[in-house]
């Protein structure tokens, strides 16, 4: 293993791992495992097949920090169509990629993408020659506890972006290569000088050849077939680190980082629809028919308002209050089909005091007839339907008008 020429500052970050727990594949360790040293200068080199050329912000190689900062190979972020070098914040990317030749490869033709990290430059090529070249004010160091993501653009990403195509090879070189080396370096076959880390997928072997990232996982989709890493774009990816990195954060990971990834995932759809209304009220439901708000009341201090959803218990009053008619906390379900009910769901009605003080829900029951619910509670969570719903049976058939 050769050192790299300059040596680079250590980091010591909070070594949280986002979203990795959610598909996991754990595979074999080989039995010698490398000391990391800290990356300063490096390079960083790929051959890839894409799926498209009209994905955006997925990367075939990326060095994590764990702590939000990386550097890797994305495709598209930026600019549609094109690599660049991938960083935290953009703090090393180019924002200006005009210049930048736009990628045509077709997805039966593999492609070598490498970027080099020496001192304050950054130079990419593409298959050998050079695609960009730039200068940074800062590089980034990372130090031994870091990761490695391909497909996950980092394991941060707020967007989930991922890679869709096929990694045939992927190095990480903790020196700067010249471009005559890189344009040398052939996948599945050794280098001089030798790569820090090494995945060449060959034999289905998962891990890292030279034993820097002994620990790898595979998340969602990705699968290893016929000396190739596939990646299907969609939240799946590869995750390696050194020895017991990963392992030391499983358990403390699991369920913050998969329910935070659930509602970060529906928080950006919404964001993402260009026509949701942005102040006023909206179901964050997927499914609500006949998209009529309910049961509108002020209770105590607050406005409590009811709307239509439909999941898979049927037909429900879902159930959200404000003080200030803006800000809305989504409250359970107010009303829902249960073992037992003589209604089979809610459908529309509406909300008022009644004069044993009680708020009082007057609904249609479906299958049953016009129903009522009661709450005394502060925040109205739960609700009593009344035992002798429904009030007014639905008509049956040949009952007069």
């Amino acid at each position: 293993m050769r050192s790299s020429h300059n040596s680079g500052r250590r980091c010591h970050g909070s070594a949280r791992v986002a979203l990795i727990l959610a598909a996991a594949l754990s595979c074999g360790i080989p039995s010698e495992a490398k000391e990391m040293p800290t990356i300063a200068d490096k390079t960083l080199v790929a051959w890839v097949y894409l799926a498209n050329v009209d994905q955006k912000g997925g990367s075939v190689l990326t060095l994590d920090d764990l702590s939000g900062r990386f550097d890797g190979i994305v495709f598209g972020e930026i600019s549609p169509g094109k690599w660049m070098a991938g960083s935290d914040r953009w703090q090393r990317t180019q924002r200006d990629q005009d210049a930048y030749p736009a990628e045509t490869a077709s997805p039966e033709v593999r492609v070598q993408m490498a970027v080099v990290y020496c001192g304050t430059e950054v130079s990419l090529y593409r298959n050998g020659e050079p695609y960009a070249r730039y200068a940074v004010q800062s590089p980034q160091s990372f130090q031994p506890e870091s990761a490695v993501v391909m497909g996950l653009r980092h394991l941060e990403a707020a967007d989930r972006a991922c890679f869709a195509g096929a990694i045939e090879d992927a190095r990480i070189y903790n020196v700067a290569l010249a471009p005559e080396q890189i344009a040398k370096i052939q996948p599945h076959q050794a280098s001089d000088p030798e790569p820090l880390a090494w995945w060449s997928f060959q034999e289905g072997r998962l891990t890292d050849r030279m034993g820097a990232f002994p620990e790898a996982l595979l998340i969602g989709g990705a699968r290893l077939d016929s000396g190739k890493l596939f990646l299907d774009g969609e939240e799946s990816y590869l995750v390696a680190a050194p020895e017991g990195v990963l392992s030391r954060r499983l358990s403390a990971t699991h369920k913050t980082d998969e329910l935070a990834g659930i509602a970060r995932r529906h928080r950006l759809n919404l964001l993402a629809d260009p026509q949701r209304p942005t102040y006023h009220f909206v179901a964050p439901e997927g499914l609500c028919m006949p998209f009529d708000p309910n049961g509108a009341i002020f209770w105590r201090g607050k406005y409590h308002l009811c709307y239509i959803f439909q999941d898979e218990r049927g037909h429900c009053w879902g159930h959200a209050s404000s003080t200030d008619l803006l800000h809305w906390r989504f409250q359970p379900a107010a009303l829902y089909p249960a073992p037992g009910d003589v209604d089979k769901g809610a459908f529309s009605g509406n909300c008022f005091v009644n004069k044993k003080g009680e708020a009082t829900i007057l609904y249609h029951g479906v299958g049953a007839g016009n129903c009522i619910a009661t709450s005394t509670e502060d925040d109205l969570i739960h609700w009593t339907k009344l035992p002798s719903n429904p009030i007014v049976p639905n008509p049956k058939e040949g009952d007069p008008n």
